[in-house]
């Protein structure tokens, strides 16, 4: 979903107790643009740690923003509920999938 390519080598596999952390936009995208940099599987999880400790050192020097509206958002819930099914056996066990395509989900607006 990141853009991390086959060629990585990367063990994608989600541990139960791992959390889903976010990050600011911005930052995530700077992330999925070096996915697409070859560099070893070391190198890729010292350069993600490195993210996170930057934001969770400055978290104010990353401004959050929403790309999508209100609206979009909902549009994009509704499209993602619709092919869900597709994604379902990728969860890890126990994940609630309810926060992606739930039209009661709350708006971050």
């Amino acid at each position: 979903m990141i853009g991390i390519d086959d060629w990585s080598g990367m063990d994608t596999a989600a541990r139960k107790e791992n959390s889903n952390s976010s990050l600011p936009s911005s930052l995530t995208e700077i992330i999925r643009l070096a996915n697409h940099i070859p560099m070893s599987k070391e190198d890729h999880r010292a350069f993600v740690t490195g993210i996170y400790k930057l934001y969770w050192e400055k978290p104010d020097a990353f401004a959050s923003y929403d790309i999508l509206t209100g609206e979009e958002r909902q549009v994009l819930r509704r499209e993602l509920a619709e092919v869900m099914p597709a994604y379902r056996p990728y969860f890890r066990e126990g994940f609630d999938e309810s926060f992606l395509a739930d039209d009661a989900a709350p708006l971050r607006d």
